[in-house]
């Protein structure tokens, strides 16, 4: 799971699951820390095998917020992106 950028008036971030077991279902999302201090997703997918799923937010100008990803495996794993602060 990619640490979220922006491009233009996009965050994003990529799962990626190349090389991973094909037969494996995942489930990825795209957050931002809410003002509560906790997370709200902003946009999800799942899917099965092997693909790079992009996920994308489109940030309002000048507002700044910290982003995170995480991708999920059927089985329980996941993995955690960095989070980091953008401004739009």
């Amino acid at each position: 799971m990619s640490t979220p950028g922006k491009s233009g008036s996009y965050v994003r971030s990529t799962a990626t699951t190349a090389g991973c077991s094909g037969s494996s279902r995942w489930h990825a999302v795209l957050q931002w820390r809410n003002f509560l201090g906790g997370w709200t997703n902003l946009d999800e997918a799942s899917w099965s095998g092997n693909t790079s799923v992009s996920l994308t937010y489109v940030c309002t100008p000048g507002e700044t917020e910290t982003y995170r990803g995480i991708i999920d495996r059927s089985d329980g794993q996941s993995k955690i992106s960095l989070t980091r602060t953008i401004t739009c």
